[in-house]
């Protein structure tokens, strides 16, 4: 039987999520094997929009007619260390699994790191196996071309004058989730950048390379 994609309203962006596929296991990663697995996310935009979020439309929204964005989120999971890279079978037990639940590769987005961090992350900093440095750079935001999100400076003005303020960093995960659920996202203010998912493919070439 053939998954259904599962699909949400999000203040009218209708934000389809396709089942999660197996894509690859590794052997040895970290000291665990992982599979590598991918889920196409569409987000359709509404052309025409009659409302907004404090007053009612007086007319319905025009169905069908949307401007459709297409992205492929990838991330890792931990699988049993007798499942082996190479091994179609064990492949297909992985994908197996995964049917059995509506799954979904969420995204976490925050200012601050700690948000985005595992119980194991939060051990390997403590033992120092990573620096919080190396965390910081291993999960900061960047876009195809390795540049920081949070690079750029942002004109404000206080008292009555105009000063350069640097914006803060931003970190992201993805993570994958049993259940169908929405994405988190902990920036706060309006100098909270807006992120791309372009960094899905990069993501992939070093998964895959």
């Amino acid at each position: 039987m053939t998954k259904q994609s599962n699909s949400f309203d999000r203040n009218g962006v209708i934000i389809e999520c396709d089942p999660v596929e197996a894509v690859a296991i590794y052997d040895q990663f970290e000291n665990s094997h992982v599979c590598h697995v991918k889920q196409i996310v569409r987000s359709k935009y509404p052309t025409r929009r009659y409302g907004n979020k404090l007053s009612s439309g007086l007319f319905e929204e025009d169905e069908g007619n949307y401007t459709e964005f297409e992205s492929t989120r990838h991330t890792l999971v931990k699988v049993p260390n007798n499942l082996n890279s190479g091994n179609e079978e064990d492949l297909a037990q992985v994908q197996s699994q995964l049917d059995k639940f509506p799954g979904t590769i969420q995204r976490i987005v925050s200012h601050n790191l700690e948000d985005i961090l595992t119980e194991g992350d939060d051990w390997a900093l403590r033992e120092g196996v990573f620096t919080r440095d190396q965390l910081e750079e291993r999960f900061e935001t960047r876009d195809t071309e390795g540049n920081r999100y949070s690079s750029g400076k942002l004109r404000v003005s206080v008292n009555d004058g105009v000063v350069d303020e640097t914006l803060p960093k931003e970190y992201s995960r993805r993570v994958y989730q049993n259940q169908f659920v929405e994405d988190v996202d902990h920036r706060t203010g309006a100098i909270g950048t807006q992120q791309t998912e372009d960094v899905d493919a990069e993501i992939e070439n070093k998964l895959t390379s």
